[in-house]
């Protein structure tokens, strides 16, 4: 007779990892260590970038004040819609082939030259839009602003060695860059604020913040002889990646465009007041996003590899993940929850008071990117990208209507409940809709009501 494992159990495992069969190994003890070691980078990585966001940008909200502070957020705002234009949605699909091939000179210059080539494209359409008017700005300074926030657009393709260190589940050095150079930007910001310097001047630091971390980034790639060869771009390759990517780029930008169109929205239905009022609260809930990201991308390749393994051993491996998942949504909400409204009126000050509510508010999110992850997590290995793609258009889709509908009426409350709407539909409401994600979405729905229940009758 065979005895089923309690459920406690089924979250001890949860945590180890435990080897899915005595033919795999992908759960060994010294891969299992390394998991541990890169989520434990990854989720490091945000302590630096949590006191940036909360403290530092505290003190330049405050000294720049809700409007010139909505001016950033705007620029901001820009660079992140165009981002996925430049990327083309190839990060994902790259990383999976840099885990599977040993020789990675044709795809890895491939994809930075193609980066070359549409970053500056796009930086120079973006300039030509500002100067004739079509990009609204009010004064000579916001335009400037505009144009200098969006210059990481010209190096976007020295990002690409990122995905080399993600391949290699080494991402601890990407670490140790990125908090340098935030505790030099920190620093630097700081300076600036007690020297009475101008919002241009924060724009250019904004920039070269993350100008910064992508050479960086490249030189040590070269230093630890992780660049492959030079191999001059290769046409088919491209193409190949264009052809499979295709709807991971509309995916993306759809992905930007709700993340972002409301900042968007705001500033062409309102004014740069209120949109620095949504940018705390939203910039303040979206710290906590990072919790799913670094848990999907530390996971994946182990997912990778039970998914090459057999249907069975996958179908496991995602439930736990799936598991550990939903556990990380609940807990992070509840902590945000409790955590970040007293910090926005003991930080930002009084004239960021309504940014309280308003976080409480768009908070909920959080819960829909934790789901929106993991399924996209499942899709990319399943290369079913065209369902990741309809998912994302029609939250997009739901965003801009809502949007458009909600902020007349309640401004910055609409633009916040707007966007819980439509990442519930996007990450959790379509899965139901098309028939080859419905299992997954019931995998989801059994682990969102009963995250300890175990594996038996698991299957994908």
């Amino acid at each position: 007779m065979k005895i089923e494992k309690p459920a406690f159990l089924g979250i001890v495992d949860l945590f180890r990892l435990k080897q899915l069969n005595p033919q795999t190994a992908i759960w060994l003890t010294p891969y299992r260590r390394k998991l541990a070691e890169n989520l434990f980078w990854l989720t490091a990585d945000k302590g630096l970038q949590i006191f940036h966001g909360f403290f530092v940008a505290a003190l330049v909200a405050n000294y720049l004040g809700p409007g010139k502070y909505g001016i950033l957020a705007f620029a901001g705002s820009l660079l992140a819609i165009l981002t996925p234009l430049t990327t083309l949605g190839f990060d994902s699909v790259v990383v999976r082939e840099f885990v599977k091939q040993s020789d990675r000179s044709k795809l890895f210059w491939t994809v930075v030259f193609s980066r070359v080539a549409i970053g500056l494209l796009s930086y120079f359409l973006l300039w030509t839009l500002v100067a004739w008017g079509v990009v609204p700005s009010e004064s000579q300074v916001e335009a400037s602003v505009l144009i200098i926030g969006c210059l990481p657009l010209t190096t976007i393709a020295f990002d690409v060695p990122r995905l080399l260190f993600q391949a290699e589940i080494r991402e601890k050095w990407i670490v140790w860059i990125t908090n340098s150079i935030l505790v030099i930007t920190a620093i630097i910001k700081v300076c600036m604020v007690e020297f009475d310097f101008g919002i241009e001047s924060f724009a250019i630091i904004n920039a070269a913040t993350v100008m910064g971390t992508v050479l960086v980034t490249s030189v040590l790639a070269k230093i630890l002889k992780l660049l492959p060869t030079f191999h001059l771009p290769d046409a088919h390759t491209f193409l190949t990646l264009l052809r499979e990517s295709w709807p991971l780029i509309l995916s993306g930008l759809s992905i930007a465009l709700y993340m972002n169109v409301d900042i968007v929205m705001l500033r062409v239905m309102t004014n740069p007041e209120v949109v620095g009022i949504y940018t705390v609260a939203a910039r303040l809930s979206g710290f906590w996003f990072f919790i799913p990201l670094a848990l999907g991308n530390t996971l994946f390749p182990g997912l990778t590899k039970a998914h090459a393994a057999g249907r069975k051993e996958y179908s496991v491996a995602m439930y736990r993940y799936l598991r550990l998942n939903t556990l990380g949504a609940y807990a992070t909400l509840l902590v945000a929850e409790i955590l970040v409204p007293p910090l926005i009126y003991l930080l930002f000050g009084d004239q960021y008071y309504r940014s309280v509510p308003c976080f409480r508010l768009h908070a909920i999110a959080i819960m829909f990117v934790f789901l929106g992850v993991a399924r996209s997590q499942h899709l990319n290995l399943e290369k079913a990208h065209l369902y990741q793609m309809w998912a994302t258009l029609i939250g997009v889709a739901t965003n801009l209507t809502l949007n458009y509908v909600m902020i007349p009426i309640w401004a910055e409350y609409g633009a916040a409940l707007a966007t819980v709407l439509s990442y519930a539909t996007s990450a959790w409401i379509m899965s139901f809709v098309f028939r080859p994600t419905r299992g997954f979405a019931k995998l989801q729905l059994r682990t969102l009501e009963k995250p300890w229940k175990g594996e038996s009758g698991i299957e994908l």
